[in-house]
């Protein structure tokens, strides 16, 4: 079920919903991100240990795939868009730490190689790279589709009939046209 994904966020299933939403976010940025905003500190499984397990060494910790912190992204991309979230401005700043910390280095500068894993450190054992493709293709994808959705991450709007509220949440050259009636 997609919890986020709600047409009027003062309806009851947004009451019942987004709180919990809220919880498991916060919990999650606060006690299971690393400072790039990179989540998913066990390599094995592609997920969370206990809160504030956050090994940065090559051999295992840090694993921080690129789809993951995508999907971070969009997830705070749908809480902005609600009034009762509470993450407001917490949001909007996490979202674009991820996407100039953990997603915009995913991909080279040619825009050729990308990384699945973005570790903190690198070893013989366990180097980080870029490649040109992988076995499981979802992050080449997943950062391109990120880049040509760019534009809905920059901010969210409301309108009625006296005024347009207008959120900037990531800061760059672009220009919005609103009616409001």
């Amino acid at each position: 079920m997609d919890l986020v994904r709600i047409s009027q966020p003062d309806s009851e299933v947004g009451a019942t919903f987004l709180p919990v939403v809220n919880r498991l976010w916060s919990n999650m940025v606060e006690k299971r991100s690393y400072v790039t905003g990179g989540i998913s500190a066990i390599k094995r499984w592609e997920g969370f240990g206990i809160d504030y397990f956050l090994p940065q060494g090559t051999d295992g910790g840090y694993y921080t795939e690129t789809c993951a912190v995508i999907g971070v992204m969009m997830l705070t991309e749908r809480q902005l868009q609600f009034v009762v979230s509470k993450c407001y401005s917490h949001c909007a700043d996490f979202m674009e730490l991820c996407l100039y910390s953990a997603v915009l280095t995913d991909i080279s500068l040619d825009g050729k190689a990308f990384t699945y894993v973005n570790q903190l450190a690198s070893s013989h054992q366990d180097l980080s790279q870029r490649h040109k493709w992988f076995e499981c293709a979802c992050c080449p994808p997943n950062v391109t589709r990120t880049l040509g959705y760019l534009g809905g991450y920059v901010w969210s709007h409301n309108t009625t009939e006296q005024k347009a509220i207008v959120n900037v949440h990531l800061y760059t050259a672009a220009i919005l046209r609103l009616r409001v009636s």
